[in-house]
């Protein structure tokens, strides 16, 4: 009974991924609510956000400001380089990770997704160093789309980065989570992470 309900839920999903993306979210905001999403005349925020996706969403925008590499330049453009976390490296081949002089104090993660991340303290011996090229040869398999249900990761072409470590190796820097309300109806919904890292010179 068992083998028969899990080939059947295979098959339902097989079915509900081969169905508009629109249709989709739609299932799935059911199955999470238990009730349909009215996006023609939205009130719950997540509605709303249903609604900011299909009804007029810029996929291809979106898609730039999420990826954790091109956005550096929306970034540098629009505050500075200075609040940019330095950048070591950037490939769409992780064997390149190989030739590198050291990835002591690094952070490696791909451009497309969350959740996906090594930080690198200590300077990893050579099994290590494979260990992480074959953890990010599957990130770049990944489609986050998929896991997040955010269709403009399709529009961000998968590659590595490699930082530097910001911190004092005990806490992680602070990651803040913003929702933006604009009127009374929901004109822009957005969710920004940032960590921020401010220098004052004196």
């Amino acid at each position: 009974m068992s083998k028969f309900k899990d080939e059947l839920r295979r098959s339902v999903l097989y079915f509900v991924k081969k169905m508009p993306w629109a249709y989709q979210d739609r299932i799935h905001y059911f199955h999470k609510f238990k009730r349909l999403p009215n996006i023609r005349e939205p009130k719950l925020f997540n509605e709303k956000v249903l609604y900011r996706k299909f009804v007029n969403g810029d996929y291809a925008r979106y898609g730039k400001l999420s990826d954790k590499f091109t956005v550096r330049d929306y970034i540098a453009d629009t505050i500075g380089n200075e609040y940019l976390i330095p950048l070591v490296h950037e490939t769409s081949d992780p064997t390149t990770l190989l030739s590198l002089p050291g990835l002591k104090n690094t952070v490696v993660k791909p451009n497309h997704g969350s959740n996906m991340v090594e930080i690198l303290l200590e300077e990893p011996d050579s099994l290590q160093k494979q260990l992480i090229v074959n953890r990010c040869q599957e990130w770049l398999r990944k489609d986050f789309s998929e896991e997040a249900r955010e269709i403009h990761y399709r529009y961000i072409k998968p590659r590595i980065l490699v930082e530097q470590y910001i911190g004092d190796g005990k806490s992680a820097p602070i990651d803040s989570t913003c929702s933006i309300k604009r009127t009374a109806i929901l004109n822009m919904c957005c969710r920004l992470s940032i960590t921020a890292v401010i220098r004052r010179s004196r």
